[in-house]
Formats: structure tokens, C-alpha cells, sequence
């Protein structure tokens, strides 16, 4: 109203509730949801709201935009010994759960690293994540079969490339358009292979000797980079740390001030990671804490 926002419309069991607002409203949707609730509310980019039929209400062009995130594809062996996850799920692991002991209380990340491949970048390029188990498309592609196996997964967390979220529909229910226009920097791919030849290399070492059993995927067949290259196309995926797409500045495409207050808007703050302008070269967890945390400051202090 007036350019100030004064309540939350929400469906609850099925109902349509509205809560009203005293004094501001705090949006913490996520890098996804953030600007979703922002455009259906009529804040965001002018065209693009009037393509779903929604009335604007301030013109942000920046909402949705600078989608930002980290990559990572897998590198598969099988196991030698019956001593990976795919034993998760025996009575006997069930009852070392029970006592906060066992397989069932892994992580799955069970261990990591950094490592600069460019010697002009700032910050680590690669990060690698270690799974003792089969870990393909979300763990949706992994065999059946209970064999045991072990994945390394090369990730990129310093992609050149920014992407998109936009609505598919006015409706709230309707679940947005995420591009995010990975690989729009071909550089990005160098440092993916980089990290799979690392990857091999770092399971090629006499500490696996033991454990290594053939490469299930690629396969040793996989040799040429533009064959590399293939296997990062079929099975890259997210890391799911999206940032960026509220981002926090005074240019044209910022979406909130270093207050995290919406701009244009009265009364409306967004608190979480959508408000970084550029992602970091690491996990996103602690600095959305870290917003959060620092939000909540300001709020006491306004």
C-alpha cells in the first residue's frame, strides 16, 4: 500500500489467512522462493510481471536475476570390501542408530578439500566431496544392487556463469523456472576435467590400494578431454547453494540496500542468501547464518 508493505497473505490447512505487519515484514524464502514471493507480489521486472498478469507494483528489475551457484559431478569405484554405505541398511547398523553409532548417522560428505587450480584466482577453484558410497544424480541414479563402491566428487565453486529464476505462473503453488545457465563460461569446463584427472589421481593412491576396485563411472574408457567433457554434461548437478538472485548493492539490478531493505519499498527486508551479489568460493551455510544473524541486529537496532 503506498509503496510500504503491511501483511502476509498465506494458505494454511487449505484456508487463505492474512497476517498484518505493525511495523516490517522479513522474506527469508531462500535464493529461490525469495524472489518468487517478491514477484507475485508485484515487486520485480516490469515486463516480466505483466507477461503473468500481475499488477506492479514497484519495477525492480534485479529480482530473479544473478542466480549464482556451485557445481559438482561424480567419479565412481567399486569398493573391495563390504564396508561403504550400501551396508547402511542391515539390523545391525539400525541398532548402532538407535545409540547414535553407525552408518545411519553418516553425513555422506564424510570428507572434503579445496584446491586452487588458477594461480590468478583468489580463492580455491575446486572443491571435493567424498562419498563412501554410490553418489549419481542425487543418489537417483545408483545401482541397486547392494555392491559396495566409493564416489569423489569434483565440484566448481567458482563458476564464471550467472543464471535466472522466473516465474512460470502468477500462482504461488507453481513452482518457478531455474536456469542456471551453467557452462555460459567455457573456462569453467577446464576446471571441471582439471578436477577429474585429480580425482583419479587422488583414488590411484596407495592409501586406496585396498579399497580401489574397478572405475564404474566414466570408466577407464573415458580419456580425451572432450570424452571428460561428455561425462560433466550427462552428470553435472548442484551443490544447492544458490545465492544471489535479491542481491544486496545501489546499482541498477540491486534488489536490497546494505540494510537489506527491499528498494522502493517500505517496511519489507529479505534475509538470506539470495542477498549475496557474488557466491563464495565454499559452503553457503555459515554466511546465511551469518545474515540472519546480522539482520536480526538491525531489526533490534531500527
Amino acid at each position: 500500500t503506498d509503496g510500504r508493505a503491511t501483511g502476509v497473505t498465506f494458505l494454511a490447512n487449505g484456508k487463505e489467512h492474512t497476517v498484518s505487519a505493525r511495523k516490517e515484514i522479513i522474506l527469508s524464502g531462500g535464493s529461490i522462493n525469495s524472489p518468487q514471493v517478491l514477484m507475485i507480489s508485484g515487486i520485480g521486472p516490469k515486463e516480466h510481471l505483466n507477461k503473468h498478469g500481475i499488477s506492479v507494483v514497484h519495477d525492480l528489475p534485479g529480482v530473479g536475476q544473478n542466480l549464482q551457484d556451485h557445481f559438482m559431478m561424480p567419479v565412481v569405484y567399486t569398493c573391495t570390501k563390504p564396508v561403504s554405505l550400501s551396508q547402511a541398511g542391515t539390523k545391525e547398523q539400525a541398532t548402532l542408530y538407535a545409540k547414535s553409532k553407525g552408518m545411519l548417522t553418516s553425513n555422506i560428505a564424510e570428507a572434503g578439500g579445496f584446491l586452487r587450480i588458477n594461480s590468478k584466482s583468489a580463492a580455491p577453484d575446486l572443491q571435493f566431496h567424498f562419498v563412501p558410497g554410490y553418489s549419481i544424480s542425487d543418489g537417483f541414479g545408483n545401482p541397486t544392487d547392494g555392491s559396495d563402491a566409493f564416489t569423489i566428487m569434483p565440484s566448481l565453486v567458482q563458476s564464471k556463469g550467472t543464471g535466472t529464476v522466473k516465474l512460470a505462473s502468477a500462482d504461488p503453488n507453481t513452482k518457478p523456472l531455474i536456469d542456471h545457465n551453467i557452462f555460459q563460461n567455457e573456462s569453467d569446463y577446464d576446471t571441471l576435467i582439471a578436477g577429474f584427472k585429480i580425482a583419479r589421481q587422488i583414488i590411484a593412491s596407495p592409501a586406496l590400494d585396498e579399497l580401489r576396485g574397478k572405475e564404474f563411472l566414466p570408466g577407464p574408457t573415458v580419456k580425451t578431454d572432450e570424452q571428460i567433457k561428455a561425462h560433466i554434461n550427462k552428470y553435472i548437478q548442484t551443490i544447492y547453494h544458490p545465492v544471489g538472485t535479491c542481491k544486496m548493492g545501489s546499482d541498477d539490478m540491486a534488489v536490497v540496500d546494505h540494510k537489506l531493505r527491499v528498494h522502493g519499498i517500505v517496511g519489507l527486508r529479505v534475509a538470506d542468501a539470495s542477498i549475496m551479489p557474488t557466491i563464495m568460493n565454499a559452503n553457503t551455510n555459515a554466511p546465511s547464518i551469518m545474515i540472519g544473524e546480522k539482520c536480526a541486529d538491525m531489526i533490534l537496532t531500527a
